[in-house]
């Protein structure tokens, strides 16, 4: 007797494992913790743009890298040594974009913001620093592609075949003192920049 009611407990323990293992909801929830843990978020978060960690990283992937992608709004940044040599490499492709000046509804907006974290520019001389660096980006070297984005200005994004970087421009805040996200490729969050960009450069306009 004593032995049927063990053999009892132990079946219905197996049955329940079972039931626990196999259930579609209970693989459902372990897949998300998994993928959760998998692409929890970044590989690593820069206090911001000018942080000594973050330049030392942005300057080893730039060395390394096989292709350039950007999207940024006025883009003074690219004139800055860490940028130029990357830009001037004849054997890496790279693909700019930079917002519209023709249709300027985005850069009021964008310029609003900026002026309201105290930097004080102003929509001419926000178009301004966008022309003057497409003027500096014909004249690098390097195998530049240049398009001009009509929406609105989401943040600065710099992807390389290896890793994504990505700062988000914030209302009331300046873009350089915001965190810099850094994604590994083929990581959830780098496949959706990736895409973001790519969608975006499709309908963009040529210079």
């Amino acid at each position: 007797m004593l032995n049927n009611i063990i053999c009892s407990l132990i079946a219905s323990g197996i049955w329940a494992m079972i039931v626990v293992i196999f259930s579609p909801q209970i693989i459902k929830n372990v897949k998300k913790i998994m993928v959760s843990l998998m692409d929890s978020g970044s590989v690593y978060v820069f206090s911001s743009y000018s942080d000594k960690e973050f330049i030392k990283d942005l300057k080893y992937e730039l060395k390394h890298t096989k292709n350039l992608r950007i999207c940024t709004s006025r883009g003074s940044f690219l004139m800055d040594s860490l940028y130029r040599e990357c830009l001037n490499k004849k054997d890496i492709p790279i693909w700019i974009l930079l917002p519209n000046t023709r249709d300027n509804k985005w850069i009021k907006i964008r310029t609003s913001e900026v002026n309201a974290s105290g930097d004080g520019y102003t929509e001419k001389a926000f178009i301004g620093a966008i022309e003057s660096n497409i003027e500096f980006l014909h004249a690098c070297k390097g195998s530049i592609k240049i398009k001009l984005y009509d929406c609105i200005h989401i943040g600065r994004i710099v992807l390389t075949d290896r890793v994504a970087y990505f700062c988000p421009y914030l209302a009331n805040t300046y873009g350089e003192d915001v965190p810099v996200y850094k994604y590994a490729v083929n990581s959830i969050k780098y496949n959706w920049i990736m895409r973001l960009f790519q969608e975006m450069w499709s309908v963009a306009s040529v210079v």
